[in-house]
């Protein structure tokens, strides 16, 4: 079995290696003999994975002539030919079995910008790789994926098209998204909702001394919470406060994390450095490089803390998996389901109605009683595990026909 996936890149965001890392579970469980490599658009060269079992290695995602790779892939699955020069990715996809899109979010108009243009009512965006994918005759997959919520033509236009036509099955992390995909037309038969696949990704141990001494409270701070944020307060000011009130008030140091990197723009880093310029005198205060670690190390680490303030969703999922409690601060129902999932709804705030006070009072709740919240949430964590195998299992079945 060979399996391509798809997904935002394992470099400079925790996002992408948490799905690919979970999903690297996944595979291992349901088919241990598969040979999987993930496809980055962030690099130039091969890279292996030293941690993975079954997703070993990526390969550069370079940006290439749509109209071409697609003539490829039509002529070469009726005659066995192509008239357009091969790319790395086309013969990967001819060698494969199965195509697993696995990005996350997709088709959220939280995410896009813009208006539509006449013809995006009628016709859909193209997504050349699932789309050449199945013209190949590979299974099509899209993995524990959120989608949605959707206002725009384009958006309702292409995921309808590639909801009903390219994909074979549609896994949801939410219940909300698969009712996205319902009511858009795709039927309940090639959708289920499970969990996100990050919540299957080992921890790697290491020395965490260097970066952190002390007890810890970690902070995953966000650019896309700013993107988001309709609130009186800003989001930094919010930040300052709890952490001047964590320190005030309890003996634990403050690691900031940054979950995403953009280079050469505004990114969950300049975020950090923002709210560390605030405490600039202040050595309990620092900030975490997920650069220099490996996802799985990194998850570690996460693992080792008291408390997760968040506001990265990546964050989120590993804490939870750790058994850490998390305080959320969310801008997609996203982070409501899977903090409803652990019995923890009451710890999670939009942007609109987070406060300093909420903060502070459910900051000192789940420190003050930190042992019963990890309790119920390693109780919940056996239930949302077996769910995600299970559904690995429906994968399997779905790949076998």
């Amino acid at each position: 079995m060979k399996i391509v996936v798809s997904s935002v890149s394992q470099f400079e965001n925790f996002g992408g290696p948490s799905l690919v890392g979970g999903l690297d579970e996944i595979l291992h469980n349901v088919f241990p003999s598969a040979e999987a490599v993930a496809l980055d658009h962030l690099i130039k060269q091969e890279v292996k994975f030293s941690d993975n079992k079954i997703i070993t290695k990526a390969i550069p995602k370079k940006s290439t002539n749509r109209i071409k790779f697609l003539s490829n892939a039509i002529t070469y699955r009726l005659f066995k030919i192509t008239f357009f020069k091969k790319t790395k990715i086309f013969d990967q996809l001819v060698q494969s079995d199965v195509y697993i899109d696995a990005e996350g979010i997709k088709y959220s108009d939280k995410l896009t910008k813009g208006k539509d243009k006449i013809t995006s009512k009628f016709f859909p965006g193209v997504d050349y790789l699932p789309l050449s994918a199945k013209i190949l005759g590979l299974k099509v997959i899209s993995y524990t994926k959120s989608y949605g919520p959707v206002y725009r033509d384009q958006t309702k236009t292409s995921l309808r098209f590639y909801g009903k036509y390219i994909y074979d099955f549609l896994f949801c992390r939410e219940k909300e998204s698969r009712e996205v995909l319902t009511k858009l037309g795709i039927s309940k038969d090639k959708t289920i909702a499970t969990y996100d696949s990050g919540i299957m990704m080992t921890k790697k141990e290491f020395d965490i001394t260097p970066i952190v001494e002390n007890k810890f409270i970690t902070l995953s701070i966000s650019f896309q919470v700013i993107k988001q944020w309709n609130n009186k307060v800003p989001y930094v000011e919010m930040i300052e406060h709890i952490v001047n009130h964590i320190i005030k008030n309890y003996e634990y140091d403050i690691v900031l994390f940054p979950n995403e990197f953009k280079k050469g723009s505004y990114d969950d880093l300049e975020v950090a450095k923002e709210i560390k310029a605030l405490f600039k005198d202040n050595e309990r205060v620092k900030i975490f490089d997920i650069r220099e670690k490996s996802p799985q190390e990194t998850k570690f680490l996460l693992s080792k803390s008291e408390l997760l303030i968040g506001s990265r969703y990546h964050s989120v999922v590993a804490s939870l998996s750790s058994g850490v409690p998390p305080l959320v601060i969310g801008w997609h129902y996203k982070y409501q389901e899977i903090m409803e999932a652990y019995a923890m709804s009451d710890f999670i705030v939009d942007n609109e109605n987070c406060s300093k006070e909420w903060l502070t009072e459910n900051t000192d709740k789940l420190l003050h009683a930190n042992n019963h919240y990890r309790n119920i949430i390693n109780e919940k964590n056996k239930i949302v595990k077996e769910n995600i195998l299970n559904a690995g299992m429906l994968l399997k079945n779905i790949i076998k026909k």
